[in-house]
Order: C-alpha cells, then sequence, then structure tokens
C-alpha cells in the first residue's frame, strides 16, 4: 500500500486535505466533491476521533487500477519498500 501510495503521490493524483474533518458527515461529503472535480484520491491527515489518517477514493478510476496491481507484484517480488 505504501508504494501505491508513493508512485500515486509522484505523479501527482494524491490531494491532501490538512483541515480536520468530521468522519460522520464531512468525510463522505469532500470524498463526493473532489471525486467529482478531480476524481483523485483524497488523503485526510486529520479525522476527528482518529490519530490515523485516512484515505478514499483510492481505486476510483480504471487508469489506477494498473498501478495498484503492478505496485502488488513489485512486492510479492521482494521488491517492495521494507
Amino acid at each position: 500500500m505504501r508504494h501505491y501510495m508513493q508512485t500515486l503521490r509522484e505523479r501527482g493524483e494524491i490531494l491532501d486535505v490538512d483541515r480536520e474533518v468530521d468522519p460522520k458527515h464531512e468525510l463522505a461529503a469532500v470524498t463526493q466533491a473532489a471525486m467529482r472535480r478531480w476524481n483523485k484520491p483524497i488523503l485526510f491527515h486529520r479525522v476527528a476521533g482518529t490519530t490515523l489518517p485516512v484515505l478514499t477514493n483510492l481505486y476510483g478510476s480504471r487508469e489506477r487500477r494498473p498501478i495498484s496491481s503492478a505496485s502488488r507484484r513489485t512486492i510479492s517480488a521482494g521488491n517492495g519498500p521494507t
């Protein structure tokens, strides 16, 4: 997953949201609006009630699916991050 995210970040395909969002209402609404406008994965760095970041819309396009497959093959071949 980290390799896949890094590949997407290098391609400029991840949108970062640094402000705090409510997981019950805002997270889905922001994801839907951003998906319609940019169709990119969104990394929420500050989600209320958790210290973990949340990544949404990761597989939201056909163009990104081959990238995820390539990332899995690289890692299963022992070439992924440690």
